[in-house]
């Protein structure tokens, strides 16, 4: 059974309650949805703790009271032709795209596939342990020989060799193209991207970048219908649908309270931008307009 996002062990809670509080004064309201940052510390504790237990032969149910390892669940992985399917496979930066001829993971850490999920390839934005995933990305092509895509900084730090993709590099994905594009975060080689294909709406995933002016170019040039966000950063994300103007930007369920306050002020802000939240595993099907 999946947790709310945001649910983490007492201890951890009272302990980052502490650290929030110390921090919290310098910190603009709206600017950090704390529950993310619990989502990112049970992912960087999953990474840590679940794959030994497993490969014990043990159930890696918990961690610590209250911490849920998630566990995969049967999902419709049928696409129609023309329908693109997205999904976040946990409660921060791991994502799912499918279309019925392509099927692309994003950032996997901490994850078990759905069965009826068979990626055709694997991104990786950046270094970040929230996002690099080292050792199951190991198992993934040792195990099913996975075709994965990512920065030369990354590619380094694999046993296996990845495909290599610089700023400006593109990839075909069966039906998919993808673009790397820059992204302004504190780690090295990051990458945004832009997906796109004949009949899927073309897709802009920052993957943790700042804001900065260029992104209006991405703007002119693809024309972004959808965007997608796994930061936690309420300010960040409405001023990239300001430059980018998509029709829809989605995110992954966090806190219903920052979600209302997030929409409400996307309305005021980016009135011509549709928010959606998603919860883990939930598919969402959309057409291109």
């Amino acid at each position: 059974m999946y947790p709310r996002p945001g649910v983490v062990g007492k201890a951890t809670k009272s302990a980052l309650a502490q650290l929030g509080t110390r921090a919290g004064r310098s910190l603009q309201r709206g600017q950090t949805c704390l529950a993310r940052w619990y989502d990112y510390l049970r992912l960087v504790t999953v990474a840590c703790y679940a794959r030994p237990a497993q490969k014990a032969g043990r159930s890696a149910e918990r961690v610590e009271d209250s911490l849920v390892i998630l566990a995969p669940r049967d999902i419709d992985a049928s696409v129609a032709p023309g329908e693109t399917a997205l999904a976040w496979l946990n409660s921060h930066s791991s994502i799912l795209l499918m279309t019925s001829g392509a099927t692309l993971v994003i950032d996997p850490v901490g994850v078990t596939l759905p069965r009826q999920v068979r990626p055709d390839a694997v991104v990786v934005t950046h270094s970040h342990i929230d996002h690099f995933d080292r050792a199951l990305l190991a198992h993934w092509q040792e195990d099913t020989a996975v075709r994965v895509l990512t920065s030369p900084f990354v590619a380094a730090r694999m046993s296996r060799k990845p495909n290599v993709l610089r700023v400006g590099d593109r990839a075909s994905i069966g039906d998919l193209e993808l673009l790397a594009e820059r992204c302004e975060h504190h780690a090295t080689e990051p990458l945004s991207l832009v997906i796109s294909g004949p009949n899927t709406p073309t897709i802009f995933h920052p993957a943790d970048s700042d804001p900065f002016a260029d992104m209006a170019r991405l703007r002119k040039e693809h024309e972004p219908q959808v965007m997608l966000f796994t930061g936690p950063s309420m300010r960040k994300a409405l001023e990239i649908a300001r430059l980018i103007q998509p029709r829809m930007l989605v995110s992954c369920d966090c806190d219903d309270d920052w979600e209302d306050e997030f929409t409400l002020q996307a309305k005021c802000e980016v009135p011509q931008t549709e928010v959606k939240f998603l919860r883990p595993l939930e598919i969402f099907r959309f057409r291109a307009q």
